[in-house]
């Protein structure tokens, strides 16, 4: 798949590909982009295999936009939003595997 249009939203990231699909990721995953402003978003280029920003140093590739986890689940939320934990030392502590 390439992607061949993107835009966004609040919260999610979307891009159509060359047949004119959409998809969307959320911008959780993404924490540049995030809080980049709509200047700093719009400042990016198509590449081989994905997505640019320069000025921001994030690249996302045309795969992740095909990926089921576009959106994280309720676990995945609440460590993108408290950055302040360490989910490998909470999952080590806890028993589990982190990824």
């Amino acid at each position: 798949m390439t992607i061949k249009k993107i835009w966004f939203d609040k919260d999610h990231i979307y891009g159509e590909d060359e047949n004119g699909k959409s998809y969307n990721q959320s911008l959780l995953w993404y924490p540049k982009l995030l809080n980049a402003t709509d200047d700093e978003r719009n400042q990016y280029r198509f590449g081989f295999d994905g997505i640019h920003w320069r000025n921001l140093d994030e690249d996302i590739s045309f795969e992740s936009f095909g990926y089921e986890d576009a959106e994280p689940s309720q676990l995945q939320k609440f460590f993108l939003t408290h950055k302040e934990l360490d989910i490998d030392e909470f999952a080590k502590r806890a028993g589990l595997d982190a990824n």
